[in-house]
């Protein structure tokens, strides 16, 4: 920009660089029950993308929702498209059982059969298995290229009274490293020598599915710890190509009456280690740490994930204000001491209650978090209404100061409840967060209400990104290829109108960075807007874990006033973490040792 006349007529030119915005503060998708006491929205998650087209899913519980059957609960999937979420739902499950609570705890599954369709799970801990009341129930449903089944792949029950199983439900990435995704299941009044101890476990994926017994249980070992109130993948803080997962014991006591622990256990090739290889514990009477614990994803760009863990009691000069931290991931595992810790400040705000991943919001490569706190006054709002804080990864860690928050709008909204990443459900490349508030009031009383907010301020135009094989079938996250190559596929945008371009791949082994170097180009041609561009991965090792990310380059002779596009990957997590594993296999030459 030129300003001729500028001071004494010598003129000047102002550079204005470009960033991208945080989402808006009006919600770009909302939906709500239509029935009073619902509590839509006390569960939400992303579904992953359920129907491989390159826009993410997301879906959404209701645990007391009725529909011939009292708190029979519900779950409903709404499909991402070009310019975001369809508004209608494209799935819908529930019970048939009263007071099974169906929905209470929602997820997506990851790609347990192998097939390149995302799943998804579902937990009920108030069914009656078998008779039994109060066993609780999970059911795991394939996703398709027609999207997902109406009849459940899997679905574990447990023979106690009383055990909630699927109070807690979530991935758990992929444990052993053998391309498929696991699933990860808590019960948290479990009790095998101790009442209410807890307890999860682990079920590996295979190519007919997940297993029918579990392959790894750990148990809370304390009277009334309740273990598996939050279990969940914790991405893979070692980065040794296995998922980790972490579990809650929000009772658990050591130093102090229900203070709450954390455990985080590193997969293997043989799978989930028994042994915790890390641990923390609040040291607060009442502050019940691993209430909420999840991945951070890998929020300073070390290639190493990270863990978000709160105790939202935690009362240090204020009732029930709440703390979160996050601890950073490196080559021996999680730190023992944390790198950000925060407080809410404000009395009963339960800061903490829900905390996850949000993936990359702003596209700079670095995972940034969510952190609700529901029963929190927000600046100038209504009594109890609930926050939302969304805080940024950088080189060093997650930033000091929020970048963006939500507020309920409403007394008692419970906005908060739940958060989630919702993945990129309008396929622009900038991943998307997902709210929701149970007690919310439009038409009905407490119908509950979910909220949608898009990346980057908008629904972008779509890139629809997605990984794939050699011979185009979709791959999903963490998922293996079946040759050691494989592609990726986006749609062509020229901000410039029609010109010269192609498309520039960097893939790179986890554990070693992303720099620009060593990348793969493709011929300059002239691809018409929205044209699906492949990349081709270039030499690549065999059964290794990969990540990568890829542009657009523009030819200077047809469009000089932009080198490329900025990089982009599928954003469910930070550019260092992995992505997919390559196929085949490692070959060793035989050791012969000879004596002379």
């Amino acid at each position: 920009m030129g300003a001729y006349g500028e001071g004494s007529h010598a003129g000047t030119v102002y550079v204005y660089h470009g960033s991208p915005d945080m989402p808006g503060g009006t919600a770009d998708w909302t939906k709500r029950s239509n029935q009073a006491y619902a509590a839509f929205g006390f569960s939400v998650g992303t579904a992953g993308d359920v129907n491989a087209d390159g826009y993410a899913d997301i879906i959404v519980g209701a645990p007391y929702w009725d529909d011939g059957q009292t708190d029979e609960g519900g779950a409903w999937i709404y499909r991402g498209r070009a310019g975001g979420l369809d508004p209608t739902p494209y799935w819908y499950k529930q019970s048939d059982q009263a007071y099974a609570l169906f929905g209470y705890s929602v997820g997506t599954a990851g790609d347990v059969n192998g097939d390149g369709y995302s799943d998804v799970i579902v937990g009920a801990p108030g069914y009656d298995r078998w008779s039994i009341e109060n066993s609780g129930r999970a059911w795991v449903y394939h996703g398709s290229s027609t999207g997902v089944s109406s009849t459940p792949a899997w679905s574990p029950g447990i023979v106690q009274t009383g055990a909630q199983l699927g109070y807690a439900v979530g991935t758990a990435g992929d444990v052993n490293g053998d391309g498929y995704a696991d699933v990860i299941v808590g019960a948290p009044f479990f009790y095998w020598l101790l009442s209410d101890e807890g307890a999860a476990w682990v079920y590996l994926g295979s190519e007919e599915g997940l297993a029918s017994s579990p392959a790894w249980r750990t148990l809370g070992g304390l009277a009334a710890a309740q273990l598996g109130t939050a279990v969940g993948t914790a991405g893979d803080v070692n980065a040794d190509g296995y998922s980790d997962v972490i579990v809650g014991a929000p009772y658990w006591e050591d130093d102090a009456i229900n203070e709450g622990r954390v455990w985080v256990y590193h997969g293997s090739a043989r799978g989930l280690q028994s042994d915790a290889a890390w641990h923390a514990e609040s040291n607060l009477a009442w502050a019940r740490m691993g209430h909420a614990a999840a991945t951070a994803g890998d929020v300073n760009g070390d290639g190493y994930s990270d863990v978000i863990v709160a105790a939202p009691y935690w009362s240090d000069g204020l009732t029930a204000q709440g703390r979160v931290w996050v601890f950073h991931g490196s080559a021996t595992g999680l730190s023992p001491t944390h790198a950000w810790a925060r407080v809410s400040g404000r009395r009963d705000a339960v800061y903490g209650y829900s905390v996850a991943t949000a993936g990359d919001v702003n596209g700079d490569g670095y995972a940034d978090v969510l952190i609700g706190a529901p029963y929190m006054t927000g600046a100038g709002g209504a009594a109890s209404e609930g926050v939302v804080c969304l805080y940024l990864g950088s080189s060093t860690g997650v930033r000091s100061t929020y970048s963006w928050t939500g507020q309920g709008g409403q007394t008692d909204a419970r906005y908060g409840i739940a958060v989630a990443g919702a993945g990129d459900v309008n396929g622009d490349g900038y991943a998307d967060l997902l709210i929701g508030a149970s007690g919310y009031d439009e038409v009905h009383t407490n119908e509950g209400k979910a909220f949608a907010y898009y990346g980057n301020g908008r629904s972008g135009v779509p890139l629809r990104l997605l990984q794939v094989t050699m011979d185009g079938r979709p791959l999903a996250h963490l998922g293996r290829s079946d040759s050691v190559p494989f592609r990726l596929r986006m749609d062509y945008r020229n901000p410039f109108g029609r010109g010269g371009a192609t498309v520039e791949l960097e893939a790179k082994p986890l554990g070693v960075r992303l720099n620009g170097q060593g990348t793969m180009r493709g011929a300059w041609s002239s691809p018409l807007p929205g044209a699906v561009l492949l990349r081709h991965s270039g030499s690549v090792r065999p059964d290794t874990p990969y990540h990568w990310r890829v542009r657009v380059l523009y030819n200077p002779a047809t469009t000089p006033w932009m080198p490329a596009s900025r990089w982009v990957t599928i954003p469910w997590n930070g550019w260092n973490e992995q992505d997919l594993r390559t196929g085949g296999s490692l070959n060793y030459l035989p050791l012969v040792l000879r004596n002379n």
